[in-house]
């Protein structure tokens, strides 16, 4: 935020009466201005009307292959789990524990520089690490 401050003086003598707080200044125009709020407008996207379907009889589910769902839990590790996860390892056995783990195991300076699709592996090897 910035607040701009003008001031207005009718000759020099006034201008240096007021800053010295010599003498009297006869009627200083002091103009203090402000900034507008930025304010953003979205526009609205026109909202697509989807034809109503009728519905389809319930069909046995199948059982999904045992590769999708280990993919499935994997991705479901978000980064705060993570995080916590790293925390407790350098709260254990100290931050270059965490640091050289994921230096030499995924080549990234911290949990930070992991993809999302990393952090199921990432979270392993951390409690691996935290367990030795």
């Amino acid at each position: 935020m910035s607040v701009q401050v003008t001031l207005s003086f009718t000759n020099t003598e006034e201008m240096l009466a007021y800053f010295t707080g010599r003498g009297v200044v006869a009627a200083a125009t002091v103009k203090v201005e402000q900034p507008k709020p930025e304010v953003k407008k979205e526009a609205a996207a026109p909202k697509a009307e989807k034809p109503k379907a009728e519905p389809k009889p319930a069909a046995e589910p199948t059982p999904a292959p045992e590769a999708e769902t280990t993919t499935s839990a994997a991705s479901s590790i978000d980064y705060p789990t993570l995080q916590k996860a790293v925390f407790a390892l350098a709260n254990a056995k100290g931050r270059d524990a965490v640091v050289n783990l994921l230096k030499d195991t995924f080549n990234v300076g911290s949990a930070k520089e992991l993809k999302a699709e990393q952090y199921a592996d990432a979270l392993a090897a951390v409690q691996a690490a935290e367990q030795a």
